[in-house]
């Protein structure tokens, strides 16, 4: 039987980032790694804004996070986001004289 790992899970984020974004990723991946079969510990939602880290402030309540809970996780997952996946796809250039295979939408 494979033993399965405790991670402790980090979200980050950017001030231009909405609210929504860091809800939904702090909901799909504990799901997707206890799915897998995996535990998770994070830190309480409450305790920065949106439960993510932007600021070096915020930064050291993770570090702080991570004392507190040292010898219970095995390794820290990242979660950034990213702006280009809310974007919509890029797609061929419709000008046939741009010589870049691909531009912006619109």
């Amino acid at each position: 039987m494979t033993q399965k790992s405790r991670f402790a899970l980090y979200f980050g984020n950017r001030g231009f980032f909405p609210a929504s974004l860091q809800a939904e990723a702090r909901e799909e991946l504990p799901r997707v790694l206890e799915a897998a079969g995996h535990e998770v510990i994070m830190l309480d939602a409450q305790a920065t804004r949106y439960g993510a880290v932007e600021t070096p402030q915020e930064g050291q309540i993770f570090a702080n996070f991570l004392r507190q809970n040292q010898g219970k996780y095995d390794g820290v997952i990242l979660s950034l986001p990213i702006l280009g996946m809310k974007m919509e796809p890029w797609r061929p250039s419709r000008n046939p004289g741009c010589r870049s295979s691909s531009s912006l939408p619109g």
